[in-house]
């Protein structure tokens, strides 16, 4: 009697560990994962908001995180979202900003810039990091000169 009961509790256990792996549609849950962010299908396409600098020439320098917000590039991506989320005043306002960080930096590059552009531009990622980085569309938001 013992040898079934033991017996049953272990099929039980084994159906309910496996039960999930059989649901219409598959769902991510405890014990078992069908890991979604590997197995779903995904658009290899990524859009991202960059601030770029443009001088003589139309040469383009794509500038960091230091000229949005400071160091880290989630807080600067974060302070661009809220920028859009401002609307065309908000750009205008961080526009502006970062024009004035560029007039005041020290870096040789940055003397020749004439404007600061906010621009969302959509990547394939996988042909960016395989070296293709020129963007498949690109949108300008704002765009501000530099005073100097």
């Amino acid at each position: 009697m013992r040898t079934l009961l033991v017996v049953l509790l272990h099929t039980v256990v084994a159906v309910l560990v496996v039960g999930p792996a059989f649901r219409s549609p598959p769902r991510d849950d405890f014990p078992l994962s069908n890991y979604p962010m590997f197995s779903e299908k995904k658009d290899p396409r990524v859009t991202i908001q960059q601030v770029v600098a443009r001088g003589e020439g139309a040469a383009e320098i794509v500038l960091g995180p230091a000229f949005v917000a400071n160091e880290e590039v989630m807080q600067a991506a974060a302070t661009i979202r809220r920028a859009m989320g401002a609307g065309a005043a908000g750009l205008e306002t961080l526009c502006t900003d970062i024009a004035a960080r560029v007039s005041a930096s020290r870096d040789s590059e940055l003397a020749a810039v004439r404007e600061v552009l906010i621009l969302s531009r959509q990547f394939h990622a996988v042909k960016y990091f395989s070296g293709d980085t020129i963007p498949e569309h690109e949108e300008s938001l704002v765009r501000c000169e530099v005073l100097r």
